[in-house]
Protein backbone atom coordinates (compact mmCIF):
# COMPACT_ATOMS: atom_id res chain seq x y z
CA UNK A 1 0.00 0.00 0.00
CA UNK A 2 1.48 2.99 -1.08
CA UNK A 3 4.86 1.65 -1.34
CA UNK A 4 5.04 1.68 2.60
CA UNK A 5 3.39 -2.13 3.31
CA UNK A 6 2.42 -5.02 1.95
CA UNK A 7 -0.22 -7.82 3.58
CA UNK A 8 2.36 -8.78 5.95
CA UNK A 9 5.28 -6.26 6.65
CA UNK A 10 5.07 -2.44 7.36
CA UNK A 11 7.35 0.01 6.94
CA UNK A 12 8.16 2.05 10.10
CA UNK A 13 9.17 5.65 10.32
CA UNK A 14 9.66 8.21 13.10
CA UNK A 15 8.23 11.55 12.86
CA UNK A 16 8.12 14.36 15.99
CA UNK A 17 6.13 17.53 14.74
CA UNK A 18 6.17 21.35 16.51
CA UNK A 19 3.33 23.81 15.78
CA UNK A 20 3.01 27.67 16.10
CA UNK A 21 -0.64 29.47 15.79
CA UNK A 22 -2.16 32.19 16.57
CA UNK A 23 -5.00 34.05 15.31
CA UNK A 24 -5.82 38.26 15.05
CA UNK A 25 -9.37 39.04 13.77
CA UNK A 26 -11.13 42.09 14.06
CA UNK A 27 -14.64 42.69 13.03
CA UNK A 28 -17.18 46.47 12.84
CA UNK A 29 -20.07 47.56 11.44
CA UNK A 30 -22.87 50.14 11.29
CA UNK A 31 -26.40 49.37 11.35
CA UNK A 32 -29.12 51.64 10.60
CA UNK A 33 -33.19 51.37 9.90
CA UNK A 34 -35.21 53.93 8.06
CA UNK A 35 -37.96 53.84 5.45
CA UNK A 36 -37.62 55.61 2.03
CA UNK A 37 -41.63 56.05 0.92
CA UNK A 38 -43.20 52.86 1.51
CA UNK A 39 -40.11 50.95 2.03
CA UNK A 40 -38.14 49.85 4.70
CA UNK A 41 -34.84 49.44 5.04
CA UNK A 42 -32.16 47.69 7.51
CA UNK A 43 -28.81 48.72 6.09
CA UNK A 44 -25.55 47.14 7.74
CA UNK A 45 -22.19 48.08 6.34
CA UNK A 46 -18.75 46.77 8.17
CA UNK A 47 -15.53 45.98 7.86
CA UNK A 48 -13.56 42.78 8.81
CA UNK A 49 -9.76 41.78 9.39
CA UNK A 50 -8.05 38.60 10.00
CA UNK A 51 -4.50 37.48 10.26
CA UNK A 52 -3.44 33.83 10.65
CA UNK A 53 -0.37 32.43 11.25
CA UNK A 54 0.57 28.70 11.08
CA UNK A 55 4.19 27.19 11.52
CA UNK A 56 4.96 23.44 11.41
CA UNK A 57 8.36 22.13 11.99
CA UNK A 58 8.82 18.41 10.96
CA UNK A 59 11.66 16.35 12.24
CA UNK A 60 11.64 12.59 10.87
CA UNK A 61 13.25 9.60 9.53
CA UNK A 62 13.90 7.25 6.32
CA UNK A 63 12.99 3.71 7.43
CA UNK A 64 13.51 2.35 10.84
CA UNK A 65 12.56 -0.74 10.38
CA UNK A 66 9.81 -3.01 9.56
CA UNK A 67 6.97 -4.58 11.92
CA UNK A 68 5.76 -7.86 11.11
CA UNK A 69 2.14 -8.45 11.08
CA UNK A 70 2.15 -12.27 10.92
CA UNK A 71 5.04 -12.25 13.84
CA UNK A 72 4.31 -8.95 16.05
CA UNK A 73 7.01 -8.03 18.41
CA UNK A 74 6.58 -5.40 20.78
CA UNK A 75 9.48 -3.52 22.62
CA UNK A 76 10.40 0.34 23.11
CA UNK A 77 12.52 1.58 20.58
CA UNK A 78 15.67 4.16 21.33
CA UNK A 79 15.23 7.15 19.44
CA UNK A 80 17.94 8.35 19.73
CA UNK A 81 19.59 5.33 17.78
CA UNK A 82 17.29 6.79 14.83
CA UNK A 83 20.70 8.98 13.82
CA UNK A 84 20.64 12.29 12.43
CA UNK A 85 16.46 13.06 11.84
CA UNK A 86 15.81 15.05 8.49
CA UNK A 87 14.19 18.16 9.39
CA UNK A 88 11.21 20.55 7.23
CA UNK A 89 9.69 23.71 7.98
CA UNK A 90 6.62 24.55 6.25
CA UNK A 91 3.34 26.48 6.88
CA UNK A 92 2.90 30.65 6.38
CA UNK A 93 1.30 34.08 6.88
CA UNK A 94 -2.21 34.57 5.62
CA UNK A 95 -4.36 38.02 5.81
CA UNK A 96 -7.51 38.73 4.92
CA UNK A 97 -9.69 42.03 4.79
CA UNK A 98 -12.91 42.89 3.87
CA UNK A 99 -15.68 45.36 3.44
CA UNK A 100 -19.58 44.94 2.59
CA UNK A 101 -22.94 46.49 2.42
CA UNK A 102 -26.26 44.81 2.83
CA UNK A 103 -29.28 46.35 2.49
CA UNK A 104 -32.60 44.18 4.14
CA UNK A 105 -36.37 45.99 2.22
CA UNK A 106 -39.54 45.42 3.24
CA UNK A 107 -41.89 45.96 0.56
CA UNK A 108 -45.64 44.74 2.02
CA UNK A 109 -45.29 40.91 2.26
CA UNK A 110 -42.05 40.75 0.39
CA UNK A 111 -38.87 41.19 2.02
CA UNK A 112 -35.63 41.56 -0.60
CA UNK A 113 -31.91 41.35 0.50
CA UNK A 114 -29.25 42.66 -1.73
CA UNK A 115 -25.26 43.17 -0.61
CA UNK A 116 -22.05 43.70 -2.34
CA UNK A 117 -18.74 42.19 -0.50
CA UNK A 118 -15.61 42.67 -1.37
CA UNK A 119 -12.60 40.37 -0.01
CA UNK A 120 -8.67 40.78 0.06
CA UNK A 121 -6.15 38.26 1.00
CA UNK A 122 -2.83 38.44 1.23
CA UNK A 123 -0.49 35.40 1.49
CA UNK A 124 3.18 33.66 2.26
CA UNK A 125 3.88 30.39 2.50
CA UNK A 126 7.41 29.12 3.76
CA UNK A 127 8.92 28.32 -0.34
CA UNK A 128 6.87 31.40 -2.39
CA UNK A 129 6.59 34.37 -3.07
CA UNK A 130 4.45 37.05 -1.21
CA UNK A 131 1.00 36.47 -3.38
CA UNK A 132 -2.55 38.31 -2.83
CA UNK A 133 -6.05 38.49 -4.65
CA UNK A 134 -9.48 40.32 -4.02
CA UNK A 135 -12.69 39.45 -5.18
CA UNK A 136 -16.12 40.98 -5.84
CA UNK A 137 -18.52 38.60 -4.13
CA UNK A 138 -22.58 39.54 -5.02
CA UNK A 139 -25.22 38.15 -2.75
CA UNK A 140 -29.09 38.25 -3.32
CA UNK A 141 -32.10 36.81 -1.38
CA UNK A 142 -36.17 37.29 -1.17
CA UNK A 143 -38.92 36.14 0.97
CA UNK A 144 -42.30 36.41 0.05
CA UNK A 145 -44.90 35.81 3.19
CA UNK A 146 -48.05 33.99 1.45
CA UNK A 147 -49.90 34.38 4.50
CA UNK A 148 -48.61 35.21 8.48
CA UNK A 149 -47.93 30.97 8.63
CA UNK A 150 -46.23 30.68 5.18
CA UNK A 151 -43.42 32.07 3.14
CA UNK A 152 -40.91 30.76 0.36
CA UNK A 153 -37.66 32.06 -0.33
CA UNK A 154 -34.62 32.39 -2.86
CA UNK A 155 -31.03 32.77 -1.83
CA UNK A 156 -27.97 33.69 -4.25
CA UNK A 157 -24.53 33.70 -2.40
CA UNK A 158 -21.42 33.71 -3.89
CA UNK A 159 -17.91 32.76 -1.82
CA UNK A 160 -14.58 33.40 -1.83
CA UNK A 161 -11.36 31.48 -0.03
CA UNK A 162 -7.98 31.49 -0.30
CA UNK A 163 -5.37 28.91 0.00
CA UNK A 164 -4.32 27.81 2.80
CA UNK A 165 -0.73 28.52 3.50
CA UNK A 166 0.07 24.87 5.09
CA UNK A 167 -0.11 23.60 1.89
CA UNK A 168 0.40 26.29 -0.61
CA UNK A 169 4.14 25.50 -0.93
CA UNK A 170 5.48 23.46 -3.84
CA UNK A 171 6.27 20.65 -1.49
CA UNK A 172 2.20 20.19 -1.23
CA UNK A 173 1.68 20.78 -4.89
CA UNK A 174 1.11 24.37 -4.30
CA UNK A 175 0.92 27.25 -5.49
CA UNK A 176 -2.97 27.66 -5.81
CA UNK A 177 -5.69 29.54 -6.81
CA UNK A 178 -8.22 30.96 -4.09
CA UNK A 179 -11.09 28.76 -4.32
CA UNK A 180 -14.90 30.17 -5.66
CA UNK A 181 -18.55 29.23 -5.28
CA UNK A 182 -22.18 29.70 -5.98
CA UNK A 183 -25.20 28.53 -4.03
CA UNK A 184 -28.22 28.74 -5.21
CA UNK A 185 -31.60 27.86 -2.90
CA UNK A 186 -34.97 28.20 -2.93
CA UNK A 187 -37.32 26.97 0.27
CA UNK A 188 -40.68 26.77 1.71
CA UNK A 189 -41.40 27.47 5.35
CA UNK A 190 -44.67 26.44 6.97
CA UNK A 191 -45.62 27.42 10.97
CA UNK A 192 -48.26 25.13 12.37
CA UNK A 193 -50.54 24.97 15.28
CA UNK A 194 -50.69 28.31 16.83
CA UNK A 195 -47.03 28.18 16.27
CA UNK A 196 -46.06 25.22 18.13
CA UNK A 197 -44.58 23.28 15.39
CA UNK A 198 -42.58 24.16 11.47
CA UNK A 199 -41.77 22.58 8.62
CA UNK A 200 -39.11 23.27 5.76
CA UNK A 201 -38.70 22.29 2.52
CA UNK A 202 -35.40 23.31 0.67
CA UNK A 203 -33.74 22.76 -2.93
CA UNK A 204 -30.08 24.04 -3.44
CA UNK A 205 -27.08 23.87 -5.86
CA UNK A 206 -23.18 24.99 -4.82
CA UNK A 207 -20.52 24.96 -7.16
CA UNK A 208 -17.05 24.99 -6.86
CA UNK A 209 -13.94 25.75 -8.63
CA UNK A 210 -10.43 25.67 -7.51
CA UNK A 211 -11.01 22.70 -5.42
CA UNK A 212 -7.67 21.22 -3.89
CA UNK A 213 -7.73 17.95 -3.20
CA UNK A 214 -5.69 15.12 -2.44
CA UNK A 215 -3.40 14.16 -5.28
CA UNK A 216 -3.43 10.16 -4.48
CA UNK A 217 0.52 10.05 -5.31
CA UNK A 218 1.53 6.53 -4.20
CA UNK A 219 5.11 8.23 -3.80
CA UNK A 220 3.86 11.18 -2.44
CA UNK A 221 1.20 10.85 0.31
CA UNK A 222 1.26 14.64 0.89
CA UNK A 223 1.36 15.78 -2.35
CA UNK A 224 -2.26 18.29 -3.43
CA UNK A 225 -3.57 19.15 -6.71
CA UNK A 226 -6.32 21.45 -7.59
CA UNK A 227 -9.26 20.50 -9.01
CA UNK A 228 -11.74 22.61 -11.84
CA UNK A 229 -14.98 22.21 -10.53
CA UNK A 230 -17.51 20.63 -7.89
CA UNK A 231 -21.21 20.42 -8.10
CA UNK A 232 -24.05 19.33 -5.24
CA UNK A 233 -27.51 19.14 -5.92
CA UNK A 234 -29.81 17.64 -3.13
CA UNK A 235 -33.02 18.88 -0.97
CA UNK A 236 -33.74 19.49 2.86
CA UNK A 237 -37.25 18.40 4.66
CA UNK A 238 -37.34 19.13 8.04
CA UNK A 239 -40.45 19.23 10.61
CA UNK A 240 -39.38 20.08 14.29
CA UNK A 241 -41.48 21.36 17.52
CA UNK A 242 -43.52 20.79 20.71
CA UNK A 243 -46.49 17.95 19.63
CA UNK A 244 -47.86 18.63 23.50
CA UNK A 245 -46.54 19.90 26.64
CA UNK A 246 -43.31 17.78 27.51
CA UNK A 247 -43.43 16.06 24.12
CA UNK A 248 -41.46 17.77 20.71
CA UNK A 249 -40.28 16.23 17.97
CA UNK A 250 -37.13 16.66 15.43
CA UNK A 251 -37.19 15.19 12.05
CA UNK A 252 -35.62 16.14 9.11
CA UNK A 253 -33.95 14.15 5.79
CA UNK A 254 -31.54 15.13 3.77
CA UNK A 255 -30.27 13.98 -0.04
CA UNK A 256 -26.78 15.21 -2.03
CA UNK A 257 -25.88 14.78 -4.64
CA UNK A 258 -22.10 15.64 -6.20
CA UNK A 259 -20.36 15.48 -8.70
CA UNK A 260 -17.08 16.55 -10.27
CA UNK A 261 -17.69 18.94 -13.25
CA UNK A 262 -13.95 19.64 -14.50
CA UNK A 263 -10.30 17.83 -13.81
CA UNK A 264 -7.62 17.24 -15.57
CA UNK A 265 -8.34 13.35 -15.32
CA UNK A 266 -11.49 13.38 -17.96
CA UNK A 267 -12.35 9.86 -16.76
CA UNK A 268 -13.69 11.94 -13.49
CA UNK A 269 -15.82 14.58 -15.02
CA UNK A 270 -19.23 13.35 -14.09
CA UNK A 271 -18.24 10.86 -11.05
CA UNK A 272 -19.67 10.78 -7.08
CA UNK A 273 -16.94 13.62 -5.77
CA UNK A 274 -14.72 12.10 -2.60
Amino acid sequence: VNGYATDEIIDLYYLTRQSDASVESLTTYLAADFATGAIGHKLVAGFDYARRRNIYFDAYTDTIGQFDLTAPEYFERDIASYGPLIEDEYGGLLRTHGFYINNQMAIGPIQLLVGLRHDRYRAQSFGLDREGGSAWLPRAGIVYNINPDSSIYASYVTGFEPPDPSINAPQFGGPFDPQDSRLFELGFKQSLFNNRMFASAAVYEIERTNVVVYANDPDDPDLNRQRGGERSRGFELEVNGEVMPGLSIIANYAYNDSIITDDVDPALIGRTKE
